[in-house]
């Protein structure tokens, strides 16, 4: 796992770079990047720690990830909360 910290991260997102500043899903202020953990060349990636079973029937149906990912973990100015954007390879 890679982790950077601030706008140096926001090129480890897997398709298009993350964006510096997205708007905040709680309260619509705006949340600026915090830091971006990138799956690099892992042993066991998130994608294998459950089943993506969305289309079968199973007791817990769900969609879980396909590939290895990025997360960008904002904070919001306005309510402080931590919001989050995913992308996959």
């Amino acid at each position: 796992m890679e982790i950077e910290i601030g706008k140096t991260g926001l090129g480890l997102a897997m398709q298009d770079d993350f964006e510096e500043r997205i708007e905040c899903p709680y309260c619509g202020g705006t949340a600026w990047i915090a830091f971006v953990a990138a799956e690099v060349l892992e042993e066991t990636y998130i994608c294998k720690m459950h089943p993506n079973d969305w289309e079968k029937e199973t007791d817990d149906p769900g969609r879980w990830i396909h590939d290895s990912c990025a997360v960008a973990v904002y904070i919001c100015r306005k309510c402080l909360k931590p919001v989050a954007e995913m992308d996959q390879a």
